[in-house]
């Protein structure tokens, strides 16, 4: 049984859209908003299709990720107001270095999503960065943990006390990440499971995963939440199965890890 309980709170309608519109809201977080450069106002629906002159509003804490449907790319944006698709798209610190190939995985019309053209698997620099209490990544991130009713960054969690995750990106370009949290008996929760889509932070932004909202639960003791970023789309599900490596593999990695005391 897992320490933590996730209590997924995604509950925006997932739809695929076979629209010939060349964009499609790819993922977002946050209360954003979409309309027509005419005013009409569109509903923030996965894979809803967008054009070129669509207008974004992304409010402080949130983020929007956008599929180029024509060159397999997602581009991620953080805050901002009235940015049209085209601008996302063609702003250089919003492309996100994974290339988008085929549908696998997902909770759309046949539990399709995207995932990307395999490229340098990162998972085993996971592996090796977390064993390393000197560890130096090539990408720089924060990670909080916050308390879901007062918003406070929180060291220690309650048993029954709900939290979520602000991460921020020092980086100039989107990364992919994903958070592991390991309890003091060694069980491990993939703390981003129930995400539908991979999760994209833009570059130079902050972002408040408040979808994925977890609670305190036995055992007592001294947890530690790992957060991992790649240039590439990835998945955890292969760590506890992956072999750890002697040494550093060289691929880049975003990597920092915290304590958090359950009590």
């Amino acid at each position: 049984m897992k320490r933590l309980l996730l209590t997924a709170v995604f509950v925006s309608v997932i739809g695929f859209s076979a629209s010939a519109q060349p964009y499609q809201l790819y993922s977002y977080n946050g209360d954003i908003q979409l309309r027509h450069r005419t005013g009409q106002s569109l509903a923030p629906v996965l894979d809803v299709g967008l054009e070129a002159s669509d207008l974004v509003s992304v409010p402080a804490g949130g983020s929007v990720s956008i599929l180029d449907q024509r060159k397999k790319k997602v581009s991620c944006y953080g805050a901002c107001e009235d940015l049209s698709v085209k601008q996302i798209i063609s702003n250089s610190r919003a492309n996100f270095l994974g290339r988008i190939s085929s549908m696998i995985k997902g909770v759309a019309d046949e539990d399709r999503a995207y995932v990307s053209h395999k490229g340098d698997d990162p998972v085993p620099e996971f592996l090796f960065a977390m064993d390393q209490a000197s560890y130096a990544p090539a990408y720089r991130l924060s990670l909080e943990v916050i308390d879901y009713d007062s918003g406070a960054s929180v060291n220690r969690v309650s048993t029954g006390q709900r939290i979520y995750f602000r991460v921020t990106n020092h980086e100039e370009m989107p990364l992919c990440i994903g958070i592991l949290w390991k309890d003091s008996v060694g069980n491990r929760t993939d703390c981003l499971e129930s995400e539908p889509r991979y999760v994209i932070i833009p570059a130079g932004s902050t972002v408040d995963l408040k979808n994925d909202v977890m609670e305190g639960a036995p055992p007592l003791g001294t947890d530690t939440v790992c957060l991992f970023a790649s240039e590439e789309f990835f998945t955890l599900e292969a760590l506890p199965y992956a072999d750890k490596p002697a040494a550093s593999t060289g691929v880049k990695i975003g990597f920092t890890a915290r304590n958090i005391v359950i009590r």
